[in-house]
C-alpha cells in the first residue's frame, strides 16, 4: 500500500512530560483527544514511529524502551505509558508525543485501515564530561565522594546529564555541612555546555557560618524531666561532654529523627504507651558568650534553639500478668513458684520492651 504523510492537523493525542525537580519520581502526562478525527469505522494502525531531537542516542536504543510498535493498533493508553517511560530515563529536557494522520490510497479489496505516524519529540540532554567541586573549607573531594557513595548517588561521565541527580548532589552536600554545624550552607550549580552536546558541571559550595545548637527545650506535656530526656538523645545534645568535638551540637532533620525514635522508645518503656513526639522547631538566637580575657566585652554568637513538642499521655502500670499454657511451655515456665512470681508482678510501670 502506498501512502503519503500529511503535515497538517495533529490528531488523537498530545502528551507532554516535563523533567520536574520537585517530583522526579513520577512525571505528569497531559492527554488531549480530537474525537472527530479519532472516530471512524476503520481501525487505526501505527504506520511509522519516529524520534525527533536525538543527538547521540540511537533510535534503536529507545525502541526497546516503549511498547508501541509499527503495524500494531493505536492505543492512547500505551502511548501515554511510553511517554512516561521515556521521561523516567532522565535523558531528555521534556518528552512529547504527537500522532499525525496519513493520506492513504485504497486498494482493489476495499478500504485500508487508517495509518498513523507516531512521533516522539525528545530534546536530548547533553552528555556529562566534567565535574568539579569548589569553595568548601570543610569538605574535601574525598569526603564529598564518600557522602555521595553512601547515598548511592553516582554521576557518570559519557552519559546524558541528569538534572534531578545533580540537584540531589547539591542537597546532600548541604546536609553534610549541616551535620558539621553549618545549617545555612548552600550550593550553586554552574553549567558550561559546548556546541558538541557536552556539558561540564561545577558545584560552588558556600559553607556559611557555624551555628551550633545552644539549647534543647521540651514543650507541651513531657511529664519526664528535661534532663532525663536530653540524656536519651545521641545526635542533638549540646550539653554532652565534648559535644562540639563529637558532632552533638549540630542539628539535622535526619539526626533528629534518630533521637525522636530513642525518646519515643524511652517513653514507651517507662509507662507512657501513648506518648507522641512532634517535629522539632528551630530558632536562631544571639548568645552572649563570656570573653577569654576580663578586659574584653562579651562576644555575641549566633546559636540554634531546638524545641521538641511532647505529649506524654497517661501513665500505665501492669494490673495482672497471666500466660497461656502454650506460652509457658515456650518460655520455659514449669513450676508453681515461677507462676506465682509472675502473677505478683503487678503495679509495675508498663514497658513495651518488657512485654
Amino acid at each position: 500500500m502506498d501512502a503519503s504523510w500529511i503535515t497538517g492537523r495533529m490528531i488523537v493525542v498530545s502528551l507532554v512530560v516535563g523533567a520536574t525537580l520537585l517530583a522526579p519520581s513520577e512525571p505528569a502526562a497531559q492527554v488531549t483527544l480530537d474525537h472527530d478525527a479519532a472516530s471512524g469505522a476503520r481501525a487505526s494502525l501505527i504506520g511509522e514511529i519516529a524520534f525527533v531531537g536525538l543527538r547521540r542516542i540511537s533510535p534503536e536504543a529507545l525502541t526497546s524502551k516503549i511498547n508501541s510498535r509499527r503495524g500494531s493498533a493505536f492505543d492512547e493508553r500505551i502511548v501515554e505509558r511510553d511517554v512516561r517511560a521515556l521521561a523516567r530515563l532522565g535523558w531528555f529536557e521534556d518528552v512529547r508525543a504527537d500522532i499525525a494522520r496519513a493520506v492513504e490510497s485504497s486498494n482493489y479489496f476495499g478500504a485500508s485501515p487508517q495509518q498513523l505516524r507516531l512521533t516522539f519529540y525528545l530534546p536530548e540532554l547533553p552528555f556529562l564530561t566534567g565535574l568539579e567541586f569548589a569553595g568548601s573549607r570543610l569538605l574535601s573531594r574525598q569526603q564529598i565522594d564518600k557522602v555521595l557513595a553512601e547515598k548511592k548517588l553516582t554521576l557518570k561521565f559519557g552519559q546524558p546529564e541528569n538534572v534531578v541527580s545533580l540537584h540531589r548532589v547539591g542537597r546532600e552536600i548541604e546536609l553534610a555541612l549541616a551535620d558539621l554545624g553549618h545549617p545555612d550552607a548552600w550550593v550553586e550549580l554552574h553549567r558550561e555546555e559546548s556546541t558538541k552536546a557536552t556539558v561540564r558541571v561545577r558545584f560552588k559550595i558556600h559553607d556559611g557560618p557555624h551555628v551550633p545548637v545552644g539549647r534543647v527545650v521540651f514543650a507541651g506535656d513531657p511529664e519526664i524531666a528535661s534532663k532525663v530526656l536530653r540524656r536519651q538523645m545521641r545526635r542533638v545534645n549540646p550539653g554532652a561532654w565534648f559535644a562540639s568535638l563529637r558532632g552533638r551540637d549540630s542539628f539535622t532533620r535526619e539526626g533528629f529523627e534518630e533521637d525522636r525514635a530513642r525518646l519515643l522508645a524511652y517513653y514507651q518503656n517507662h509507662g507512657y504507651a501513648e506518648a507522641r513526639i512532634g517535629a522539632a522547631k528551630t530558632l536562631k538566637y544571639q548568645d552572649g558568650a563570656l570573653p577569654w580575657f576580663p578586659w574584653r566585652h562579651n562576644v555575641e554568637k549566633k546559636k540554634l534553639a531546638v524545641t521538641i513538642p511532647v505529649e506524654a499521655g497517661r501513665s500505665y502500670r501492669t494490673g495482672s500478668a497471666d500466660l497461656s499454657a502454650a506460652l509457658e511451655q515456650a518460655i520455659g515456665i514449669g513450676g508453681d513458684a515461677q507462676r506465682a512470681r509472675l502473677r505478683s508482678q503487678t503495679s509495675w510501670e508498663y514497658s513495651a520492651q518488657g512485654v
